[in-house]
């Protein structure tokens, strides 16, 4: 069986690498993007993509318009918007996704 695969749209290369980390650790394929119009040309590219989790703050087209053109080309990807409101230390951000995903 294949792993489920998800796309990370986010412009900060710290958060996209960290985003990485935890859900390849957990078993996912993932692959990331600094912008929504790469992250919709990626998504074109390879349909297989379960899951895009996007920054609701990136470059070129905002998480918010990403969600809208893609629901507008009826994706079948279900679609999480993201914002980091704060600059966590690495270690305290890893233990909350950590905890999260296992939610």
């Amino acid at each position: 069986m294949r792993a489920p695969k998800i796309l990370i749209v986010d412009d900060d290369q710290e958060s996209r690498n960290l985003l990485c980390e935890v859900l390849q650790a957990n078993g996912y394929a993932v692959e990331a993007v600094a912008d929504g119009v790469a992250a919709r040309e990626e998504l074109r590219r390879d349909e297989g993509y379960v899951v895009v989790i996007a920054d609701l703050r990136i470059p070129r087209e905002t998480g918010l318009e990403l969600l809208r053109n893609l629901r507008q080309e009826k994706s079948k990807q279900a679609i999480m918007g993201s914002i980091s409101c704060l600059r966590w230390n690495r270690s305290l951000r890893l233990t909350f996704l950590t905890r999260w995903h296992r939610t």
